[in-house]
């Protein structure tokens, strides 16, 4: 038999042996440079994150501090009144948003845990901007409040701005009351 590769067989032997024992170590190495890479990306990024905690402990201590002292439930003695109540409340948030309230519906209350869940049907015309006002003034509304359900198409109008586009807008909002049915 002659060279292969212009190599003595002992020595053809030794290569196929060195590539058998070098490529996996090789592709070893190549994973675990890929999985390292990895790691340091993600302890730069958790790095970056951890320099905002400070201020987020600030935000949420205003938060905190704006909402101490108001009330988890609904006032109420019945559901009939506090779903008035609700009604109310997002009727001045829409207000104060710049939405254009059309429509508010109760919906039948539930028993949850003890408690009542009160929920409105809400329907609304309002640009993005002042939709995003409103969804932040619930959000940080007290009692709390939760949206759900949340529609948004446009309402057909031409505006006068892009971000000034009417958007017709529904959702419904759930509350709840201490107390008995």
């Amino acid at each position: 038999m002659g060279p292969l590769l212009g190599l003595s067989p002992p020595a053809f032997l030794a290569a196929i042996i060195s590539l058998l024992l070098l490529l996996p170590a090789r592709y070893w190495y190549l994973d675990r440079a890929g999985e390292l890479a990895l790691k340091q990306q993600e302890a730069s990024h958790i790095a970056a994150m951890s320099q905002q905690i400070p201020e987020l402990r600030q935000r949420v201590a205003a938060l905190q501090a704006a909402t101490r002292g108001k009330p988890l439930f609904l006032a109420g003695d019945g559901d009939a009144i506090a779903g008035a109540n609700l009604q109310s409340a997002i009727a001045s948030l829409a207000g104060q948003s710049g939405a254009n309230l059309q429509n508010s519906t109760l919906l039948p209350a539930q028993t949850v845990n003890g408690l009542r869940q009160i929920a409105i049907s809400v329907n609304l015309t309002a640009t993005w901007t002042a939709l995003v006002d409103l969804l932040s003034a619930i959000d940080l509304a007290r009692p709390r409040l939760i949206v759900s359900d949340l529609n948004i198409a446009n309402s057909g109008q031409a505006p006068a701005a892009a971000r000034d586009i009417p958007l017709q807008i529904d959702f419904t909002v759930t509350a709840f009351r201490s107390g008995p049915s």
